[in-house]
């Protein structure tokens, strides 16, 4: 899921779930001067949740990087806003409006592909008990 929004200047949000459900967020901007690899601490402040000095990575091009809890998703999703805010100075603040259906179809299409994949290891079980050399020497 990814959205942008103005202010001084651009700042792009992607929210990145994997298949166990685990979250990343990376929320990104030009004018950021981020150093690579470098360690912030970020707070990052939702209705509902809040991470205090959250570890998060600079990343290239002006990106923060962070994981976060499972949990994250559901306040992500019933939030209308999300602010970062670095040693008490405001990085940005973001509109998460659309959110929750955004994130109801991402967990739609991890869910399809989950069972594609059960299906297909379904299918090479059935085979498991046939040796794919039946002739050789055992």
């Amino acid at each position: 899921m990814e959205t942008s929004f103005e202010g001084h200047s651009p700042t792009e949000l992607t929210l990145v779930i994997n298949y166990e459900g685990v979250p990343s967020l990376i929320v990104a901007n030009e004018s950021w001067t981020i150093k690579n690899g470098e360690e912030y601490q970020i707070d990052y402040e939702l209705f509902g949740g809040a991470y205090a000095k959250h570890p998060t990575l600079g990343g290239s091009g002006g990106s923060l990087v962070t994981r976060f809890e499972k949990s994250f998703v559901d306040y992500f999703s019933k939030s209308n806003y999300l602010h970062l805010i670095r040693d008490g100075v405001i990085v940005d603040r973001l509109s998460l409006k659309g959110s929750a259906a955004a994130v109801a179809e991402v967990r739609r299409c991890i869910a399809h592909i989950q069972r594609q994949a059960d299906a297909i290891n379904r299918e090479r079980r059935k085979f498991e008990d046939i040796p794919a050399n039946p002739f050789s020497d055992r």
